[in-house]
């Protein structure tokens, strides 16, 4: 019973910090939530994934394969999909 307490506070103090961060915009993409995900594959790609708390994008190593949505090849276009930021093609 502890564990399920002590997880159940730490889920009411990330949402009292989610709620209670005033520059945190709901993102029109749900795909700019999803976390990193590497992938079980050995390549080493570099790339980027918008992180929401941190409101800005980030570069991580993606393996090659079994990925998710949030995975961008260049900063740019991650800040552009998930931080409302233009495109160099778009000014």
């Amino acid at each position: 019973m502890s564990i399920l307490i002590q997880y159940s506070s730490r889920l009411i103090f990330l949402l009292f910090l989610l709620c209670s961060e005033p520059d945190l915009q709901p993102l029109d993409e749900p795909r700019c939530v999803d976390p990193p995900r590497v992938g079980p594959c050995r390549a080493s790609f570099p790339r980027w994934y918008y992180d929401p708390l941190e409101t800005k994008c980030v570069s991580f190593i993606f393996g090659g394969c079994d990925g998710n949505d949030n995975n961008f090849d260049k900063e740019e276009d991650c800040s552009a999909a998930c931080a409302g930021e233009p495109t160099e093609s778009e000014l």
